[in-house]
């Protein structure tokens, strides 16, 4: 939690302010997990959150999913954790 805040906090000073999107925060965080190869955190996240829509004038919802070592990928839909299975059946 700290290195994530450390690192958007590093970004909008860097960038004048500028805010970090959710896409933005879901690759640093892969390169987080990612940036341990030989003892990796071993973690299942998950990132979500708003992103204006360049196409359309609204908000859109995002949500990104990450294996145990940090690879990511976009989803409509995600859980994790004991209750997946319930909350999310296949």
């Amino acid at each position: 939690k700290r290195r994530m805040q450390m690192d958007v906090r590093a970004h909008t000073d860097w960038n004048s302010g500028g805010s970090l999107s959710v896409t933005g925060v879901a690759t640093a965080l892969g390169h987080t997990l990612y940036s341990r190869r030989g003892f990796p955190y071993y973690s299942f996240c998950i990132v979500a959150g708003m992103e204006s829509s360049s196409e359309k004038k609204n908000n859109v919802g995002v949500v990104h999913v990450y294996d145990d070592i940090g690879s990511h990928e976009r989803v409509s839909v995600a859980a994790v954790g004991n209750g997946r299975e319930m909350l999310q059946p296949i």
